[in-house]
């Protein structure tokens, strides 16, 4: 038995690598997937949680195969300051999106947003409420991670849209 322990304790480490390997996948133009890196930070790096809140304005425009956004837009949000967004967003249920955060100094802020949108009374345009999981970015966010809702609005006569984000964002101490 101590064999088998021992032989077990010693593959443990090899097979941890290989379903790591296993887990990568091919890189966004949008929202590079840095999850991978973010795992094996150090436990050294010394986090620190934040909130992560704001407004956002922006506008969504329709590609030709109608399940399709591309989303722009500006927010303010904290710990990133004046930021731009862009991403695309696929509706159905559940809608999906990628978004790419860029603050002032051009750091970049990845996520993944999955949700729902449901029709307005009035049938001018969606409310949306979603789920957005921050998956790393570059400069002070590269091994950065959190989540926050994301409630809003968008109207079909202009494609213009608002939303509130409100959650946490962990990132490096030192890399603030």
């Amino acid at each position: 038995m101590k064999t088998t322990h021992a032989a077990f304790a010693r593959a443990l480490p090899i097979l941890a690598v290989l379903t790591l390997a296993g887990c990568s996948q091919l890189e966004s133009p949008v929202a590079p997937q840095r999850m991978v890196i973010a795992a094996l930070a150090p436990a050294s790096a010394n986090l620190v949680t934040r909130p992560w809140e704001g407004s956002c304005t922006g506008t969504g425009i329709r590609r030709a195969d109608n399940i399709t956004l591309d989303i722009t837009g500006d927010c303010h949000l904290s710990h990133l300051g004046l930021t731009t967004t862009v991403g695309v967003e696929t509706l159905g249920r559940p809608l999906r999106a990628v978004h790419t955060f860029t603050t002032a100094n051009g750091d970049l802020l990845y996520t993944t947003t999955v949700g729902q949108a449901t029709l307005k009374p009035d049938f001018s345009g969606v409310m949306f409420s979603n789920i957005e999981t921050v998956v790393g970015g570059t400069g002070r966010f590269a091994n950065a991670s959190g989540t926050a809702t994301r409630i809003g609005q968008s109207n079909f006569s202009d494609g213009s849209g608002t939303w509130e984000i409100k959650g946490t964002l962990t990132y490096a101490a030192s890399d603030r």
